[in-house]
């Protein structure tokens, strides 16, 4: 475990093992020192490279549905995906998917940028070798240093090295890693105490500080992590066999955060039981309770954020619309061709195309009443995105293998509403699905195009290359 003073960076506290003597168990590894699987505990970090760059604020509804990022199909813990689920709710429930893609649409190399930057020594190969799973702990990280990364979120985003002990000399290398804002708002999601990784009983503890925290377990469960701090202080704990032999128990929800906790409850006085303050640059706003987005017209129920005004996204939500309904056909018009027709006005929800499909064959989106026939023209919505081949991938075509196992996938979702997509690939009709089916092409080398067109005349394409 290790202790960190936030202000000054000294190291308060720190066990490398439990007993130094104990040669059967490794006792004399520091295990403060050792490089370990972080697991989930970096995840914070790609939220608040997302929130500063105003990718998302807490309330936002974002994606956590099957996605293929060039053959890398991240899954999460429970082996299940929950549809859109807030920005809180994903940190907070430790969703790998939505972790993911923040880290591809923030960068992994600006992850990897933070991490260096922040003191982390154990990245020894490229970020691109890394990948997107770095997110997840693919990497390995000393104790120490991601305390003190953490430290970083305590003081507003700055980076202090840490001191070995009082009266060293404090460091003056001080840089900022991420901004006050987002700093604030991720302290506020990460001291939620509505989450899977609080320990049994803790929030009745009596005067109980209120602290920040996260957890992270490493794959295969071999590390088992707990990294928490308040304005005073920083505590990690990390639990696991120095011969990295795996174990059920190891997981740091139930075997390094009750220690954590004790810790806290242990040094922590009255006078350091304060919070955060809140920085001038974040203010509170209303947005859809549906989207996460400033309410649009017809938006009906909406809920409260933290946000950073100039830097939050700023869109209004489009996901209430309102739709005509046929009277008597139940069919669905559009304005050119309710004339003549007796129609009532209803307002609906249409999710983007990237997950409207999921959402409905998974029983998480009403459907929308299907056009009238006769009712011809594009109808308004969204073009349907492909979500399979990827866009501007190389696929590998092995020689030796049969062409049955070498099928590449075509998948797509399309705006609600929509029944059918039809494909196409360099021009030739490929096949016609429901929005929830898989279609598979078998390639030559070279480069194709993909077209996929829903039976709303509504279209997208994507190119690939196959060597």
């Amino acid at each position: 475990m290790v202790v960190l003073d936030n202000a000054t960076g000294e190291i308060l506290g720190l066990v490398g093992s439990p007993d130094f003597s104990d040669i059967a168990h490794s006792g004399q590894i520091n295990g403060a020192l050792a490089p370990r699987s972080p697991g989930s505990t970096l995840k914070p970090f790609a939220f608040a490279l997302a929130m500063e760059r105003g990718r998302i604020s807490p309330a936002l509804k974002i994606r956590d549905i099957p996605i293929d990022y060039n053959g890398y199909s991240p899954e999460n813990y429970d082996e299940s995906y929950h549809g859109l689920v807030s920005v809180r709710e994903a940190l907070v429930q430790s969703y790998n998917v939505p972790a993911v893609n923040l880290a591809s649409d923030v960068g992994v190399e600006n992850l990897y940028a933070l991490m260096e930057n922040g003191g982390v020594t154990s990245l020894w190969r490229p970020y691109h070798w890394y990948g997107l799973p770095l997110v997840l702990g693919s990497c390995e990280v000393r104790l120490l240093e991601l305390c003190n990364l953490y430290a970083c979120f305590a003081r507003g985003g700055l980076y202090r090295p840490t001191v070995g002990h009082a009266g060293g000399g404090l460091p003056l290398e001080l840089k900022t890693l991420l901004s006050a804002e987002s700093c604030f708002l991720i302290s506020d999601i990460l001291a939620d105490l509505q989450r899977p990784d609080l320990p049994t009983s803790w929030e009745f503890t009596a005067d109980m500080p209120r602290i920040s925290w996260k957890t992270g377990t490493s794959y295969g469960r071999r590390d088992a992590w707990a990294i928490g701090y308040n304005p005073a202080f920083t505590v990690g704990v990390w639990a696991g066999n120095f011969s990295g032999r795996a174990s059920v128990d190891i997981v740091g929800a139930r075997t390094s955060a009750p220690l954590m906790f004790d810790i806290f409850n242990e040094i922590v006085t009255p006078e350091q039981m304060h919070w955060f303050e809140k920085p001038d640059g974040v203010s509170r706003r209303r947005v859809c309770g549906l989207s996460g987005r400033p309410p649009g017209e017809h938006c009906r129920e909406t809920v409260e954020e933290y946000y950073i005004p100039g830097v939050s996204p700023a869109a209004r939500c489009r996901i209430h619309q309102e739709i005509l309904v046929d009277n008597n056909t139940g069919y669905r018009l559009s304005r050119e061709c309710s004339r003549g027709h007796d129609y009532h006005e209803v307002v609906v929800e249409r999710w983007p195309s990237e997950v409207a499909s999921w959402l409905e064959a998974n029983g998480m989106a009403s459907a929308i009443p299907e056009r009238d026939p006769a009712c011809t023209g594009v109808m308004a919505g969204e073009n349907p995105v492909i979500i399979a081949p990827d866009d501007g991938g190389t696929y590998l075509k092995v020689d030796h293998l049969p062409g049955e196992y070498q099928k590449i996938l075509c998948q797509a979702s399309a705006s609600a509403g929509t029944s059918r997509i039809h494909w196409f690939v360099d021009g030739e009709f490929l096949a016609s699905a429901a929005t929830d089916e898989q279609v598979f092409y078998r390639p030559e080398k070279g480069r194709h195009t993909v077209l996929c067109l829903d039976d709303e005349g509504r279209s997208s394409e994507v190119r690939f290359f196959v060597k």
